[in-house]
């Protein structure tokens, strides 16, 4: 659709359409010059009349074309971005993984590391306990 002035658009079907600008500018036009007016009272009706058919097939197809460029843009621009975006997501998402698998190994490694020095020092503390046990009971026998 080309807008070729506040008057008519264009379309591509080869179609002029008067916008209401244009037939309320021609009503306008003629109820001011009253002694030599290009309409008579029957010819504004059918004005008004025009006016309204051309108004709702104007908005008519103006909403088919406005959803027909909005449906070409969204499968040009949105969704490619879209699936972009969901790519992207499931890297970071893969990382941010990889990275919690990383630490939680190192973080298990490090508790398994502070658990066996804990019971080899419990172990060598009672050890110790039981031969310092058996030294005083030989040294009392």
């Amino acid at each position: 659709m080309i807008i070729l002035s506040s008057w008519c658009y264009y379309f591509s079907a080869g179609t002029f359409i008067f916008t209401p600008v244009a037939f309320i500018n021609l009503i306008k036009y003629s109820m001011e010059k009253n002694q030599t007016s290009m309409f008579n009272k029957g010819q504004v009706q059918q004005l008004k009349g025009l006016l309204d058919e051309q108004t709702v097939h104007l908005k008519s197809y103006v909403k088919e074309q406005m959803m027909e460029t909005l449906l070409e843009y969204s499968n040009t621009f949105l969704i490619p971005q879209l699936d972009d975006l969901r790519q992207e997501l499931k890297k970071d998402m893969v990382e941010l993984r990889n990275d919690l698998r990383i630490e939680f190994k190192s973080d298990i490694g490090g508790l398994k590391y502070e658990l066996k020095s804990y019971v080899d020092d419990k172990l060598a503390d009672q050890t110790a306990e039981i031969f310092e046990r058996m030294d005083r009971k030989l040294a009392s026998a």
